[in-house]
């Protein structure tokens, strides 16, 4: 099984697939588990399956908390708690610090200055809450967040945000789940990523790798590391493991 993250892995910079990927793709994805795991939402995610013809795959939205067959059967869906975005909310304009903030449904996503937020809740599930800034900001507010840290998981894809899902939802549990499910090993399972949620999964798997653009963590933690995503990196390991 090959789980790849999308945007900074899969996407090139300007957020394409490459034809040669796309081919290689199509090579293996009849025979081989072809798993795309992001903080992306589904709705984000399913121009892509399409795009792939990954019929029967699995898919791992908002980093886990929304897990499923894009056949339809799910695995796992769990939204923030309603209190605990409003403690989000309030910790964010309590400290100084100016970020946008976005709220993340199952049908997109909505900035919470542009809505009334009780209506909202009341209407959609949340699965992450993302706060945009400059990348000083994001450190100088992710440093203040012990407390916050308790409520739910904080990670980031970029480093000008920070993500927050359900307590305890993580891309490595979510790759457990779709492993029970098809009757896969850890050691039969390659994942690819380049940012700090794609860590764990890194670590986790039989082989970990990174692209050459990730961040130093993850190129460290790697137990290998392919060409940038505007190089191919996913056909780089495709081709290594079943070419």
């Amino acid at each position: 099984m090959i789980v790849t993250d999308i945007d900074g892995t899969l996407l090139n910079d300007d957020h394409k697939i490459s034809e040669y990927t796309k081919e290689m793709i199509h090579l293996i994805k009849d025979d081989i588990s072809f798993v795309l795991a992001s903080a992306r939402g589904y709705y984000s995610i399913k121009p892509l399956i399409d795009e792939l013809a990954l019929n029967g795959q699995y898919v791992i939205a908002f980093n886990g908390a929304y897990v499923l067959n894009t056949d339809g059967q799910v695995l796992n869906d769990v939204p923030l708690d309603r209190e605990v975005i409003y403690k989000l909310i309030a910790f964010i304009k309590d400290s100084g610090i100016s970020l946008k903030v976005y709220l993340y449904h199952q049908d997109g996503r909505d900035c919470i200055d542009d809505i009334d937020i009780e209506e909202y809740l009341d209407k959609y599930r949340i699965y992450k809450l993302v706060a945009d800034g400059t990348k000083e900001d994001i450190m100088r507010v992710r440093s203040m967040m012990a407390d916050i840290n308790e409520l739910c998981t904080i990670t980031s894809s970029l480093d000008t945000r920070f993500e927050a899902v359900a307590k305890g939802i993580n891309k490595v549990d979510a790759i457990k789940m779709i492993a029970s499910e098809l009757g896969i090993s850890k050691d039969e399972i390659v994942c690819v990523g380049d940012g700090e949620n794609d860590i764990a999964m890194i670590r986790y798997a039989g082989m970990g790798v990174a692209m050459a653009n990730g961040q130093d963590d993850v190129l460290k933690c790697a137990d290998m590391i392919v060409q940038d995503n505007n190089n191919d990196g996913i056909a780089d390991i495709i081709d290594l493991l079943f070419g």
